[in-house]
């Protein structure tokens, strides 16, 4: 049976909140923001974006799974798709996987988050524990294939919910890389985000807007070399960000709410940005988060960004 969010219902999930804290703290922050000081370099409009970013969203959400009749694709295992309710017409989409030897539970924080603030969010497992980078590029592909199937099947609980041009993949550790690749094979991906990717040595290009989230003392996936060279590797003029938490590990981006939300904060506004065009979320991501001990966008120059000439982002609909 379908799961419905329940406030009364305790989540067994780190990074997941009730809800009643949940609207008792936007609310608190929005009475607060009149009040409060900007983030340094903000202006009081986007310091109130950088608030509520910071934080869950207002809206509910359910919880659906294979046992409600979801395509199980054959180069994933098991998945868990979370869909926000009163979203005005289709919602955008993400999918999630995990990195090396890691289970779909690793980064499962996101999907509470993200569908609170709007997005259908589906994380996802792997067919094995030690898939390489390709192989966790080939599952997010598969998990897209699955969300086009279930919105356009009869009775389906994603039925028309979903709008396929406005997809997302992202992606931990060995998943961040395969985020990269998934998103070098399919050009109708709308934008990726790569959790302290590891990188392979294979050569990634693409044009969806990335944001590359690192960890400062990353040992196992070294920022130099496995963060940077996945910014490095997607040319301009494609979006990139690149945000390297201060005395942080490799498991800095698995829940939105590392140091201090500012890790939320970021991958939110990179999808509202790429997938809602919200172009207020520009703003906000020129605000560089304390937490960071290097903040970069590419290119720099908001034109060059932002220009009216980018191609549209076509849709997986004809996959």
């Amino acid at each position: 049976m379908r799961r419905r969010r329940d406030f009364n219902h305790e989540l067994v999930l780190k990074g997941a909140w009730s809800g009643w804290i949940r609207v008792l703290a936007i609310s608190l922050g929005i009475a607060c923001l009149a009040n409060a000081d900007p983030p340094q370099g903000a202006s009081v409009e986007v310091g109130g974006l950088i608030e509520l970013a910071d934080q869950p969203g207002s809206m509910e959400f359910e919880v659906v799974t294979e046992d409600d009749g979801i395509r199980n694709g054959p180069e994933y295992r098991g998945s868990t798709i979370y869909v926000p309710n009163g979203v005005d017409g289709p919602a955008p989409a993400v999918v999630v996987v995990p990195g090396y030897r890691s289970r779909e539970v690793s980064i499962k924080a996101w999907g509470p988050f993200l569908a609170s603030h709007g997005f259908v969010t589906m994380t996802i497992g792997t067919n094995r524990l030690a898939a390489f980078p390709f192989e966790r590029g080939t599952a997010l592909l598969d998990a897209i294939e699955t969300l086009r199937i279930e919105n356009h099947r009869s009775g389906s609980p994603l039925e028309g919910r979903i709008d396929l041009s406005r997809i997302a993949v992202a992606g931990w550790s060995m998943g961040g890389g395969g985020a990269q690749h998934a998103a070098a094979r399919d050009s109708r991906i709308a934008a990726v985000v790569a959790f302290c990717p590891w990188h392979d040595g294979l050569k990634i290009d693409h044009e969806s807007p990335l944001l590359v989230i690192a960890g400062e003392t990353d040992f196992l996936a070294r920022p130099e070399k496995h963060a940077r060279r996945h910014f490095e590797s997607v040319a301009d003029p494609t979006p990139r960000l690149y945000f390297e938490v201060r005395r942080a590990g490799h498991w800095v981006a698995n829940d939105p709410d590392q140091a201090r939300g500012e890790v939320g904060r970021a991958v939110l506004a990179w999808l509202k940005l790429h997938l809602e065009r919200d172009r207020r979320f520009d703003d906000v991501l020129d605000v560089k988060p304390p937490s960071a001990v290097r903040y970069e966008r590419r290119p720099s120059d908001e034109g060059e960004r932002n220009g009216e000439d980018q191609m549209p982002v076509e849709s997986v609909e004809s996959r």
